[in-house]
């Protein structure tokens, strides 16, 4: 007797599909529902004296027991009498006090009812990648959320704010940064800089604050459009540790609400995508204007 404890479903579907190679109407199948009468989910007592009963009332070598997923166990051999699938009908049913229930096994000819058994078990195996699938979803969901509660909540004390002022006095040049997943437009923007400016860039938003913090820049292009946390949601952090930060939002969705939206939470500008250098120079001028600097 082999018992399949492990991959239990899809172990049987490959040995159910074997036989549709090399059929053997001596073949036989017992279904035991488990998962239709113990509804706690403790199938352990169940199994085991399914698979007792059956080393007893089997006789042969060619017996398999497979373990589901769902707790339901299928017994497959040749030729299995109806007295004994009722005598292991009872020892489960005895195991755990229920009255007589014949409904939660099935007994199964495989020589006439092998495509019906086979579609039983390809349901069952949908519903465990299912299960999974939704298991994946949620961890990665949960991950997700870990991930954008670390970006949007940096330990901040009560000197923070001082320090990024203090950090933009007496600069010879000025500080930008970009915060913009898109390589192309992020380069863009370095490149218009980068000879008359101290410039930063950044790709992701996971270190976004801590180098806003560290850089204390005297004007932040920020993309609106970010993985894990979008634009606005940032734009509302940097203003809470900076309430004199200077940043111009980037977004190809230029729309009217988009743009209310960022000068409500403290934008001094929009820039839609694709833009020229002369748009970018042109919100540093008037800054530096506006600073008299």
């Amino acid at each position: 007797m082999i018992v399949y404890d492990e991959q239990g479903d899809v172990k049987l579907l490959e040995t159910l599909e074997s036989f549709k190679a090399q059929p053997d109407k001596t073949l036989r199948c017992i279904h035991f529902r488990l998962s239709q009468i113990i509804l706690n989910g403790s199938f352990d007592k169940a199994q085991q004296a399914i698979i007792n009963s059956a080393k007893q009332q089997l006789e042969g070598d060619k017996q398999q027991i497979f373990l589901c997923e769902d707790g339901d166990i299928f017994v497959v051999a040749p030729e299995i009498s109806p007295k004994a699938v009722n005598f292991i009908a009872l020892e489960v049913l005895s195991a755990y006090n229920l009255p007589g229930n014949k409904g939660f096994f099935k007994f199964i000819e495989l020589g006439t009812h092998l495509n019906p058994t086979l579609i039983t078990v390809q349901e069952k195996i949908d519903r465990i990648i299912k299960k999974q699938d939704t298991k994946n979803q949620q961890e990665k969901q949960k991950e997700f959320e870990k991930k954008r509660h670390g970006i949007l909540n940096v330990d901040v004390d009560g000197a923070t704010t001082s320090l990024i002022q203090k950090n933009r006095q007496g600069r010879f040049k000025k500080e930008i940064m970009v915060i913009e997943d898109d390589a192309f437009t992020r380069k863009l923007v370095e490149n218009v800089f980068s000879k008359s400016h101290n410039i930063t860039g950044l790709g992701d938003t996971v270190a976004a604050l801590e180098t806003y913090i560290k850089c204390a820049p005297d004007i932040l292009f920020l993309d609106i459009n970010l993985p894990n946390v979008s634009g606005h949601e940032l734009l509302e952090q940097i203003m809470k540790i900076d309430p004199q930060a200077h940043v111009i939002m980037l977004s190809g969705n230029s729309d009217r609400e988009n743009i209310l939206q960022a000068v409500q939470k403290g934008a001094k500008g929009f820039v839609g995508k694709p833009f020229t250098a002369q748009q970018l120079l042109k919100h540093v001028e008037d800054y530096i204007t506006k600073k008299g600097a």
